[in-house]
Formats: structure tokens, sequence, C-alpha cells
């Protein structure tokens, strides 16, 4: 792994207690490229003027928002042939000479987005060049989400779920409370407790095609073996072969933290790979999961209804029975180390 170049590195977060918040940083931060970055400057405020569409579906919000802005993302090859021919926009070497960063626990660089889907939209990049896995960053997310609350929530793109460089090991922030998952009552989706422990409380349930999974819980270590014994579970009885699928949104909130899951069977929907007219640009990640879906084009924006947002996140979407044999291989892998505990020989 090559280690980055730290040169447009200009602040650093100093930790938990140790002056400076993160949110204190990062928004100082951003107000600064607001200053000397135009083409952040420029894409921030043309947000003010983004057309924007909602849906009542179920008792719960879609939001449809065309953003042109957000044309390259939406369309980016993620082949792993097209992706291993193109530098990596997340190395230093390639990116914008104006673009600056905030050092998070030695490992991460914080910079802004110069793509915003919202306003203050920052991206979290590893400094080394690895790849775009969940096991990356199980660790660190409900940490960060705890440290830039309660301005930020933060979510991860699986690499075939959403993430436009799945090449380089990332992580986004985006206000707390923009994405209508957050601010759903859990009846919306019908959330059904399925294990709790340890105050961790596991739930599922279903919206409009979409599956979702919450873990919810007010101590972090309990929290983070929980998601990682999920995680687990997903790559035993994968709804695809290969490594899981899914986005992962977390907040903190008086004092407690909220992740919502959402497992995956495949990146793009039957329409974005329809020719001509037909076809309709939609690259779904976590944003558009969580209930808001990104048009780059005015024509797909116009032509948006709920029968075509159902059938986007259908296509998309783990089904209801691929998640249950998920929770299933979960609980049964829990008993089995329940069970064993004290009796099992140790191994050699």
């Amino acid at each position: 792994m090559e280690r980055m170049d730290d040169a447009n590195e200009t602040m650093a977060y100093p930790g938990d207690g140790g002056g400076e918040s993160l949110p204190d940083l990062c928004l100082r931060l951003h107000a600064g490229q607001m200053m000397t970055w135009p083409l952040l400057a420029e894409n921030s405020v043309a947000l003010a003027s983004v057309c924007e569409r909602a849906f009542g579906l179920d008792g719960g919000t879609v939001n449809v928002v065309f953003n042109p802005g957000r044309i390259n993302s939406t369309k980016a090859d993620t082949d792993p042939a097209a992706v291993a021919r193109r530098p990596c926009f997340l190395c230093p070497e390639n990116r914008p000479r104006e673009q600056e960063s905030i050092l998070y626990l030695g490992e991460w660089l914080i910079l802004c987005n110069p793509y915003p889907i919202f306003p203050r939209h920052l991206t979290v990049v590893h400094r080394e060049h690895r790849l775009q896995d969940i096991r990356g960053i199980l660790g660190v997310l409900p940490g960060l989400a705890r440290r830039l609350s309660p301005v930020w929530s933060v979510f991860f793109n699986g690499p075939l779920s959403g993430a436009s460089a799945p090449d380089h090991l990332h992580l986004q922030a985006v206000p707390s409370g923009a994405l209508p998952v957050e601010t759903d009552s859990p009846s919306v989706w019908n959330l059904k407790t399925v294990h709790e422990r340890e105050g961790v409380v596991l739930s599922f349930g279903t919206h409009a095609g979409r599956t979702l999974l919450t873990m919810e819980g007010a101590r972090e270590e309990p929290l983070s073996r929980i998601l990682i014994e999920v995680v687990d579970a997903m790559e035993r009885v994968p709804p695809t072969p290969g490594k899981p699928m899914m986005n992962l949104l977390g907040r903190f909130r008086d004092g407690r933290w909220t992740l919502f899951l959402f497992p995956r069977r495949q990146g793009r929907p039957e329409v974005f790979f329809r020719e001509g007219e037909e076809q309709i640009l939609v690259s779904p990640g976590t944003v558009e999961m969580a209930g808001t879906i990104i048009t780059p084009r005015e024509a797909d924006f116009l032509r948006m209804n709920e029968a075509l947002i159902r059938q986007i996140y259908r296509d998309v979407s783990a089904d209801a029975g691929a998640v249950e044999k998920v929770l299933d291989s979960f609980r049964e892998h829990y008993l089995s180390s329940v069970s064993c505990a004290g009796k099992c020989p140790e191994e050699g």
C-alpha cells in the first residue's frame, strides 16, 4: 500500500478533550475552502437552486433532486478494469491543489467534497491507497459519527453499492437529519426487534421496495461488535456471491447511536442500462437508499414517479427473504458461541 503525501494537510484533530472540537474544525475548514476554492464555492452556491420533488410512499417520504453537478459520479464506470486505468482522484497527487484537509486520528484525511449533494458535504479518505472495503471502516464509523455530531451524519458506500471510487477507502458526511430515513417514524419501516444484547437493539424493516437493518445503542463497543457480527453473517449468507453489498449510515444523537444498514443485491437498477430515451441515470448509494434520489439530468427528474421509485428500490435492494436468511445465520452463530463458551475444548 502506498503512503499518501500529506502536503495539503492544514489542520489536525487533537483528539477527544484536546481542544477544538471536530465539528468546529470542519466548519472552519469549509469556511476557508469556500474562500479559496472556486469549484467548491460555485457548486455549493448552486445547491440553493436545485429542484426537488417529494413523494409520499406508504407513510414515508422519498425526495427526488435534480442536481446536474453529480453527473460524473452517477455515470462513473466502476468496472475494475476501468478503475485501474484512471488515476485515483482521492490520492493527493491527483486531488485539486486547492483542496485542503484535516488529519483525523493519524490515519484519515477530512476533505470538502467539491461536488456536494448537501451543504458542507465532507469526504473522509484513508491516507493509504487501499480498497473500499466495509471491513476497513467498521471500527471507525461509530466514533466518527459521535465526534461529528450533532452537525453531521456519516455514511459508507460499498464498492458495488454507489461508491464512485471503489479503489480508495473512504467515508462521507452530510448534515445530520438531511436524509429522510433519519426522520422517518419506525412505523414507516415496520421495524421489528430481532435481537437485543448489551443495550443494543437490532431491528429489521421494509419500505417501498427497500430492506433495512437498524442498530441502536448508547455504548460504542457492543454496537460495533454486533455490527461486525451482522457483516460476518452477510458474508456467510450473501444475497449475491462475493463480498456483501451494502450501504451504511450512522448518526449520534442524545447520547445514542443509530446505524442504518441497507442490504443490496445489485449496484444499479434496470433503467440505468436501457438505451436512448428509455435510460434513466440513477445510481443508488447511501443517499438514495436513505430517501433522497439524485438525478443529474432534468428529463429523468421530470419522469420520476412513485412506481418508478419503487422499481428502482426493488431492483437494487436485497429482498426480505435474503435478509431473513442473514439474520438466521447471525442468530445461529451467536447462540453457538454462547453455548460453546466454557464448554468447548480449547483449540491448539
